[in-house]
């Protein structure tokens, strides 16, 4: 199973690198989907989002950067045996990033999920009008917004 997802991480780390994009953090989960976003400046907008189908077990940081997305080997699957079941249709994949200072290293983070994709495009974190094609603004920011109205 996880030999499949070697091109689309593969895609996903050619487009940040070709994009500058170097800072993530967790975008959001419903349930069904994981999602992460990267961006070269977070403050104002993201351009990957890299989502996790079917979750089952997420240990990552809110924020991290310099992310490294890979199949985990056979025993940093078992490793987690203590922690979450891994099922048939079920990949570990991990993130490999620097979470706080950069002298404290990079560090292993792990999803279990049944796969992996990703969307590129800017995705603005404020209101902007005149958007061009490829550019959207965040559906979270709808959210926020009826939830601050309570």
């Amino acid at each position: 199973m996880s030999d499949s997802f070697v091109e689309e991480l593969a895609a996903i780390e050619e487009y940040c690198a070709s994009n500058n994009i170097f800072e993530f953090e967790l975008h959001s989960y419903d349930g069904r989907r994981l999602v992460i976003a990267g961006a070269f400046d977070p403050a104002y907008s993201h351009e990957i989002e890299v989502m996790f189908d079917q979750p089952t077990f997420a240990s990552i940081p809110v924020q991290f950067s310099d992310a490294k997305i890979r199949v985990a080997s056979d025993a940093e699957s078992v490793s987690l045996s203590p922690f979450a079941k891994l099922e048939k249709e079920e990949t570990v994949f991990v993130i490999d990033a620097e979470c706080g200072r950069p002298d404290e290293g990079r560090n292993a983070f792990f999803v279990i999920a049944e796969g992996v994709t990703h969307r590129s495009g800017t995705v603005y974190h404020y209101e902007r009008e005149d958007l061009r094609e490829g550019e959207e603004i965040d559906p979270i920011l709808e959210f926020r917004k009826r939830r601050e109205h309570r």
